[in-house]
C-alpha cells in the first residue's frame, strides 16, 4: 500500500532475515535466558505473532532509508526508528502482549540500532550478491 523503493528480492530477503532473527533472540533470551516473553511464560502459540510484524516493519524502514543523505541524516533515520521502536515496546508492556523478567527498557534502548543496522547489513549483502549474480 506504500510505494515501493525497494525490490521483491529486498523484501523477501528481510522478511526471512527478520523471522530467523526473531527466533534465535526469542530462543535465546526468552526461552534459555527467560528475560523477557510473550503473553506467559514459555513457548506458546503467541510467540509467533511477531512474525507477522516484523518483516513488514522491517521492509518499510528500509523502504524510506535515507541511502542518498548523509551519514548524519542516516543516523537521525536509525536514531528515530529506534525511539519508534521502543514506543512500540512500551505499548506491548502497558497492554500485557510482552511482558520483562529480568529486562530493562534500557537494554532494548541500546539494542535497536544495531538490530536496524543488521537489517540495513542484510539489505546491503542481498543487493551486492544480486549484482554479482547478474555478473555470472
Amino acid at each position: 500500500m506504500i510505494p515501493k523503493r525497494i525490490s521483491w528480492l529486498q523484501i523477501w530477503s528481510t522478511a526471512l532475515f527478520s523471522i530467523v532473527a526473531e527466533n534465535m533472540s526469542n530462543l535465546a533470551l526468552d526461552l534459555k535466558l527467560n528475560l523477557f516473553g510473550y503473553i506467559a511464560p514459555g513457548n506458546q502459540w503467541s510467540g509467533f505473532l511477531p512474525i507477522f510484524l516484523y518483516p513488514p516493519v522491517n521492509a518499510i524502514f528500509l523502504n524510506y532509508y535515507p541511502f542518498e543523505k548523509s551519514k548524519f541524516h542516516q543516523l537521525l533515520y536509525i536514531l528515530g526508528w529506534t525511539a519508534f521502536c521502543l514506543m512500540y515496546e512500551v505499548a506491548a508492556l502497558r497492554s500485557g502482549f510482552f511482558y520483562y523478567t529480568k529486562w530493562k527498557l534500557w537494554y532494548s534502548a541500546l539494542c535497536y540500532p544495531f538490530l536496524l543496522l543488521m537489517v540495513l547489513g542484510n539489505y546491503k549483502l542481498t543487493e551486492r550478491l544480486h549484482r554479482q549474480a547478474g555478473k555470472i
